[in-house]
């Protein structure tokens, strides 16, 4: 997303001719997560809200309430359904990596320059 077009489809559309897009630039990806005035990681949740709202000028909130949680929105989108949990073999394991390893090292440069910018250790 941080280095391509958005895809005109949406993933549940469960379309045969979807569109392939080329795999992302992860030099683009890393340059456009710099020029963003702030970022957040869900590791770091807290820190994120704060400098989010930091950011924009508006007060940190005391609490956020919970939601887009994947055991409710699942029984509550038609779109969504529930699957059993395939098991992770290492035939498994090797294609994830395969397929999430540019957005791995985008994490870690995104991690990376999170603590940087903020100054966390």
């Amino acid at each position: 997303m941080l280095s391509e077009r958005v895809p005109s489809w949406r993933w549940e559309s469960k379309r045969e001719d979807l569109e392939v897009l080329p795999l992302p630039d992860l030099e683009v990806a890393f340059k456009n997560l710099e020029k963003m005035r702030a970022f957040g990681l869900m590791e770091r949740y807290e820190s994120s809200v704060k400098h989010l709202f930091g950011s924009l000028g508006l007060p940190i909130p005391d609490e956020i309430p919970r939601k887009m949680v994947m055991e409710i929105i699942v029984d509550e989108d038609p779109g969504l359904y529930r699957v059993e949990q395939e098991p992770l073999t290492n035939e498994v394991i090797q294609i994830i990596e395969q397929l999430t390893d540019i957005d791995s090292q985008l994490y870690a440069k995104a991690e990376s320059l999170f603590c940087k910018r903020y100054e966390i250790h």
